[in-house]
C-alpha cells in the first residue's frame, strides 16, 4: 500500500509541478508528508498543499458543493482504491464511479477536479489491464478516461489506454449473430 501512495502522490505532485516531499506511513496507515521539516498529514491535507504550492485551488472545485464531492471522492479513494487489488476495484469500485459518471462529465461536475486527477492515477494501472468487455460494460468510466487521458501533461509518462466501443472489435470473444444483428 505504502508504494501505491507514494507513486501516485509523486504522480500529482510531477503534474502539479510542486516537490513531492518525503511520504511515509504512520502507525495507522495515515500518509505523512515531510519537506522543509514540516509535516502534513493524511492525504487531503498532503493534496490540499500541493494545489496551494501549485497555485490551482481552484482544482478543489469551485462551490461549497463541489469541494464536498471532492472531498468526499478523496476520501473514498483512501478507504476503498489505494488497498484494492485489481478484482476488488473491477467487482465493487468500477461499478460503483460507472453509475456516478452516467450522469457526469467529471467527478465532481463538468470540470476536471484533483478527484479526477487522483482517480486517474490510482485506477490507471487497472484500467490498462482490463479486457475488452469489461471496457464496455464500464462504458462510462471509458469516456471518462479517454477525456482525462487527453491531457498530455497529466498522463505524464503513462501510455493512451485504447478504448473502442465498435463490437466487432471485440473478435472471437462475442458471439457472432450478435454482431451481425446491429
Amino acid at each position: 500500500m505504502s508504494s501505491k501512495i507514494n507513486k501516485f502522490l509523486t504522480q500529482v505532485a510531477t503534474y502539479l509541478n510542486v516537490p513531492c516531499g518525503k511520504i511515509t506511513l504512520d502507525q495507522f496507515g495515515v500518509p505523512v508528508r515531510t519537506i522543509n521539516n514540516t509535516s502534513s498529514k493524511s492525504l487531503f491535507n498532503i493534496l490540499k498543499i500541493y494545489l496551494k504550492e501549485a497555485s490551482k485551488e481552484e482544482l478543489l472545485g469551485k462551490t461549497e458543493y463541489e469541494q464536498a464531492q471532492v472531498y468526499q471522492f478523496i476520501e473514498y479513494a483512501s478507504v476503498y482504491i489505494i488497498g484494492s487489488n485489481l478484482q476488488q476495484i473491477v467487482n465493487e469500485i468500477l461499478p460503483h464511479i460507472h453509475g456516478w459518471l452516467a450522469v457526469n462529465t467529471y467527478l465532481c461536475g463538468t470540470k476536471m477536479t484533483i478527484a479526477d486527477i487522483i482517480l486517474y492515477y490510482l485506477l490507471f494501472d487497472t484500467l490498462s489491464e482490463i479486457s475488452h468487455l469489461e471496457q464496455v460494460r464500464f462504458l462510462n468510466v471509458f469516456r471518462w478516461l479517454d477525456n482525462i487521458q487527453e491531457n498530455r501533461e497529466l498522463r505524464q509518462k503513462n501510455s493512451i489506454i485504447l478504448f473502442n466501443t465498435n463490437l466487432a472489435s471485440c473478435g472471437d470473444m462475442l458471439n457472432q449473430k450478435y454482431i451481425y444483428n446491429f
